[in-house]
C-alpha cells in the first residue's frame, strides 16, 4: 500500500478544504461591515465633539463675540458669565451667524478645527437662528446630534450638528 492513495482520504482531503474555505469566507464577509461600522462610529464621535465644543466650550478667547474674525483662535457658545452646561449666549450665536454670512463656511470650518462637513442648525422653540452648512451635498457616513440647550437663561433650544 505504499504510494497509494485511496478514495477515503481525497474525499477527507476536500472535506477538509471545503470547510477550511467555508469559514474563511464568512469570515471575510464580515470585515466590511465592521470596517462600515468602525467609520459610522469616528464620524459620530467627531460630530459630539464638535456639539460639546460648541455647547460647553466657551471658545478661546471666551470674549471672542467681541472680537474681530482674524482674533479669534476657537468658538464656543457657552455663556461666560455664566459658565454653566449647556447655557449658551444668544450674543455668540449672532456672531457666530455674522461669521458665517460675511467669511463663510470655510472660516467657521477653520474656527471649529475640523476638515470634516458639517451642518450646524441653532433653534430656539420659534424659529431658526443659525443654519451653516456648505453648497455641496453630503456624500459618505452621516451623524447627527442632537442637543438641548439653554439660551441666555430664558428660553429652550436645540442645537443639531450633522457631520459627515
Amino acid at each position: 500500500m505504499k504510494g497509494q492513495l485511496s478514495l477515503e482520504y481525497y474525499i477527507s482531503l476536500l472535506t477538509f478544504i471545503g470547510t477550511v474555505s467555508f469559514i474563511l469566507m464568512q469570515i471575510l464577509g464580515l470585515i466590511p461591515s465592521y470596517k462600515f461600522e468602525a467609520k459610522k462610529e469616528i464620524v459620530y464621535s467627531e460630530g459630539f465633539q464638535i456639539s460639546e465644543m460648541l455647547v460647553n466650550g466657551l471658545g478661546y478667547p471666551a470674549n471672542w463675540s467681541f472680537l474681530t474674525s482674524s482674533e479669534i483662535k476657537r468658538i464656543g457658545l457657552n455663556d461666560e458669565k455664566f459658565n454653566q452646561t449647556n447655557l449658551i449666549s444668544s450674543q455668540k450665536i449672532n456672531r457666530l451667524n455674522s461669521i458665517f454670512l460675511t467669511e463663510g463656511y470655510e472660516k467657521v470650518k477653520e474656527l471649529l478645527g475640523t476638515e470634516r462637513e458639517f451642518r450646524i442648525l441653532i433653534a430656539n422653540e420659534t424659529q431658526v437662528l443659525v443654519d451653516i452648512q456648505p453648497t455641496q451635498p453630503y456624500t459618505g457616513s452621516k451623524a447627527r446630534i442632537e442637543r438641548v440647550v439653554c439660551i441666555d437663561g430664558k428660553e429652550v433650544g436645540k442645537v443639531y450638528v450633522e457631520v459627515w
